[in-house]
C-alpha cells in the first residue's frame, strides 16, 4: 500500500478508534550500546529457530507475544503508546479474543511511536526493557497499565508502570538513559516504513492488513480455518504463519481506483430484533437501524450527527433503534444508560429521546451532571438518581447484553442496517449509500404484497446469529473443589490454570455470575496447568491439599492467594505456596508432604484426561451446563447460557417413578 494511501486509511479509522497518523519518531541522537544480556539471548534464540524471520513481516523472539508461537493465526499490530487509537484497540481487542480459543490466536506487538507524541518512543523503550529484563508477561501487564491509565504519560508515570509490571525501574531508567532498547524499536520502525505504514494502530493477521473492527473478526476466522486445515494437511504448526503470511501478502488485492470509495458493508444479514427497545421513527419505516452505543464512548457521541441527519432526510423511511452496550472500560456508561432507562420508565419514549440527547451533550457523566439533566427533562430527580445509584440488574439493559452476544455486537458504535452489519462511526456516505440500497429492497417487498410494518421482520427472519456452542456431556469427578450452591440446578465445570492470565481475568466475572444466580449455580473447579506454565502444576497440588485439609473453604482461600500473587516474580514458587499455607491455617508439614510426594497428582491427571476428552486445549475452559466454552468470556456469555439450562433444567421430564430433581 503506498504512503498516500496510507494516510487515507488512518483517517478513515480516526473515525472508527481515534487512529493517529503521522511521521514516526527519528532514532534518538545517542548511539545505542549492546543489547543486555536478556535480550541478547532472545535474539540468540531467534537466529536458532525461535521465530518466524522470514516471511515480509517477521516475528522473532524478540518481539512481545501473547499466545502460542504455532497459533493458526497471528495478529501484528504496529502501535504507539500515546495513541488513543491504539489504547481503544487494545481494550477492543481483549473483548474480540475472548471469543477464541487460547491455541488458535497468537497477539505481536511492534512498535511505532509517532513524531507528534513526545513521550511515545521513551514508552517504547521502557516497555522493550521490561520484556528483555522480566519476559512477555511482565511486558503486557507494563502494555495494559499504560493503556489503560488515567494519567498523563510521562517519564515518571512510565517508570511507576514499569515496577508495577514487576520489572527494576532503576534498571529500565539506566537503560532509557543509555538507550539499551533504542536498536529493537529503530528495527521496528524501520519494517513499519519498508510496509509503507504512515499511522497507528495497523493491523496485519496473517499478513492481510485489515482496516477495522469486523474486518479483524472476518480475517481471524479465516485465517484460523486456512491454518487447521493446513495442519490436518500435515503442515508443521509452527510453520503455519510463515506460509499463510508469505501467501497472503503477495496475494493482497490491488488497491481502489477511487480512494474516496466507502468502505464494502458485508451482505450477510442478522436476526437483531427490535423488542421492546426505545424507537425513534415510524414502525411502517422501510429501513430500520439497530444501534448499540455507549453514552461515554467519543465515537457513539461523534456519529449522532450522522443519525439525526440521516432522519431527517429520509423521515418516515427510516427509524432508529436503541441498544445498550455500556463498555466496561468506561464507569460512567451504565449510569448514564440507566439514567435513560429511568426516563422512559416514567414518562415513555419521548423522555427517554431527550434524555439520551442530553447525556451526549452533556460535559460530562458525573452523579451532579445526571441528576441536573433528570431535572432539566422534567423528571422525578430522586426517584430516577435513585435508581441509577442502586445500579442493580436491569432487565433492559441485561437483555441489549445478550443481544450484543447473540448477533456479535463488539465495541462500540455498532449497527445494522436492516440486519446488515456496520462497525463504527463511518461516515454519512457510507450509511446513505446503504440505506438507499435497502430502501430498494423494502419497496420491491411491499410491492410483491408485504405490509410495509413487516418488512423489517420479513427482512431479517432467516438472519444469522451466533453459532451456539457444542455440547457435551462431561461427567464430574466423585469429590471436587467448589463455589456456590451445593445443589444448583446448573454446575460450571472451570478447566483452570493458576498461571494463566486469563484464568486469573475471568475470575471476578465468576463471582459475579454466582451473585446474580443465588443457590442457583455451582462452580466446580477442574486442574489444567498447562505445559507452558512451569509453577502451574505445583501450584494446583497445593490448592488441592487445602482442599483436603480444609475442604471448600480452605481451596478457595488458596485459590484466591494463587491468584492475587500470579504475577509477582516467584509467586507461585514453592517457597512462596507455603507461605500461603500458613496464613491459612494449613498444617505445614502436611502441605510439604502433599508437595514432596506429589499426593494430589493423580487428581490433576484426571481432570486433564477430561478436558482432553472433551475437546479443552487451552484455558480457561468451561462446560456451562453442558455448553461448551472457551476462554476468559464476559458476563453476558456465561448469564446466556446459565439461563439456557436452567430453562432446559425446568422443562426436563421427570425420571420414571420419581420427581424431577
Amino acid at each position: 500500500m503506498n504512503p498516500r494511501l496510507r494516510v487515507l486509511r488512518s483517517i478513515a479509522l480516526a473515525l472508527l478508534m481515534s487512529a493517529c497518523g503521522g511521521e514516526a519518531t527519528a532514532p534518538p541522537p545517542a548511539t545505542p550500546s549492546a543489547p543486555p544480556p536478556a535480550l541478547g539471548a532472545a535474539i540468540a534464540s531467534a537466529a536458532a529457530g525461535e521465530s518466524d524471520t522470514d516471511v515480509v513481516i517477521p516475528v522473532g523472539a524478540e518481539d512481545a507475544a501473547r499466545g502460542p508461537r504455532d497459533a493458526y493465526a497471528t495478529i501484528v499490530v504496529f502501535s504507539d503508546f500515546e495513541c488513543p487509537g491504539c489504547r481503544a484497540l487494545s481494550h477492543r481487542l481483549d473483548r474480540i479474543l475472548q471469543g477464541y480459543r487460547t491455541d488458535e490466536v497468537r497477539f505481536v506487538f511492534k512498535n511505532f511511536p509517532l513524531r507528534q507524541h513526545k513521550h511515545a518512543r521513551l514508552a517504547a523503550e521502557a516497555g522493550q526493557g521490561v520484556f528483555a529484563t522480566k519476559g512477555a508477561a511482565a511486558f503486557f501487564r507494563y502494555h495494559d497499565l499504560v493503556f489503560g491509565r488515567t494519567t498523563e504519560l510521562d517519564r515518571e508515570a512510565i517508570l511507576g508502570w514499569v515496577k508495577e509490571a514487576g520489572a527494576d525501574p532503576k534498571q529500565i531508567e539506566k537503560g532509557l538513559d543509555e538507550h539499551t532498547w533504542s536498536q529493537k524499536i529503530d528495527r521496528d520502525l524501520a519494517l513499519g516504513r519498508k510496509l509503507d505504514i504512515a499511522g497507528t494502530p495497523t493491523i496485519y493477521v496473517n499478513g492481510i492488513d485489515v482496516e477495522d473492527e469486523n474486518e479483524l473478526v472476518r480475517a481471524l476466522d479465516e485465517q484460523i480455518a486456512k491454518g487447521k486445515a493446513l495442519a490436518a494437511k500435515g503442515v508443521a504448526k509452527a510453520r503455519i504463519y510463515a506460509q499463510l503470511t508469505t501467501e497472503n501478502y503477495k496475494q493482497a488485492p490491488p488497491e481502489r481506483a477511487e480512494d474516496d470509495q466507502p468502505p464494502k458493508i458485508d451482505p450477510t444479514v442478522w436476526k437483531v430484533p427490535v423488542g421492546t427497545s426505545p424507537v425513534r421513527g415510524s414502525a411502517n419505516a422501510l429501513v430500520t437501524i439497530v444501534e448499540f452505543s455507549d453514552y461515554a464512548c467519543p465515537f457513539c457521541k461523534g456519529v449522532e450527527p450522522t443519525l439525526e441527519r440521516l432522519r431527517n432526510e429520509y423521515g418516515d423511511k427510516l427509524r432508529i433503534v436503541w441498544k445498550d452496550a455500556p463498555l466496561p472500560v468506561h464507569e460512567r456508561a451504565r449510569p448514564a444508560a440507566l439514567l435513560a432507562r429511568a426516563a422512559r420508565a416514567q414518562k415513555g419514549d419521548a423522555a427517554f429521546w431527550d434524555v439520551h440527547d442530553r447525556l451526549f451533550s452533556a460535559p460530562d457523566l458525573g452523579d451532579a451532571e445526571l441528576e441536573r439533566i433528570a431535572k432539566d427533562a422534567k423528571l422525578d430527580a430522586a426517584k430516577a438518581m435513585a435508581f441509577v445509584k442502586a445500579n442493580a440488574s436491569n432487565k433492559d439493559l441485561d437483555r441489549d447484553d445478550d443481544l450484543v452476544e447473540e448477533v456479535g455486537a463488539t465495541g462500540t458504535p455498532h449497527f445494522f442496517v436492516n440486519g446488515r452489519r456496520v462497525v463504527g462511526a463511518q461516515s454519512y456516505e457510507t450509511f446513505k449509500g446503504l440505506v438507499d440500497e435497502e430502501i430498494a429492497k423494502a419497496e420491491a417487498l411491499v410491492k410483491a404484497g408485504t405490509a410495509a410494518s413487516a418488512v423489517y421482520e420479513a427482512t431479517i427472519k432467516e438472519g444469522k446469529t451466533a453459532p451456539e456452542p457444542e455440547k457435551k456431556n462431561v461427567p464430574l469427578p466423585d469429590k471436587a473443589p467448589f463455589r456456590g450452591a451445593a445443589s444448583a440446578k446448573v454446575v460450571v465445570q472451570e478447566f483452570s490454570d493458576f498461571q494463566c492470565p486469563f484464568c486469573k481475568r475471568v475470575e471476578p466475572t465468576l463471582d459475579a455470575l454466582l451473585a446474580a444466580y443465588p443457590g442457583k449455580v455451582k462452580i466446580v473447579w477442574r486442574d489444567m496447568p498447562l505445559k507452558g506454565h512451569p509453577d502451574a502444576e505445583l501450584a494446583a497440588e497445593a490448592a488441592r491439599e487445602a482442599y483436603a485439609q480444609k475442604g471448600n473453604e480452605g481451596f478457595q482461600k488458596m485459590r484466591v492467594k494463587l491468584f492475587e500473587n500470579q504475577a509477582i516474580v516467584g509467586g507461585l514458587k514453592r517457597d512462596a505456596l507455603e507461605q500461603y499455607g500458613k496464613e491459612i491455617g494449613l498444617d505445614p508439614t502436611k502441605l510439604a508432604k502433599a508437595l514432596d510426594e506429589h499426593t494430589h497428582r493423580p487428581a490433576l491427571e484426571a481432570d486433564k484426561k477430561a478436558a482432553e476428552e472433551a475437546g479443552i486445549s487451552g484455558t480457561p475452559g468451561f462446560v456451562v451446563g453442558s455448553y461448551m466454552l472457551s476462554g476468559a468470556k464476559p458476563l453476558r456469555t456465561f448469564r446466556r447460557w446459565v439461563e439456557r439450562s436452567l430453562t432446559e433444567s425446568a422443562t426436563a421430564p421427570a425420571p420414571a417413578g420419581g420427581k424431577k430433581k
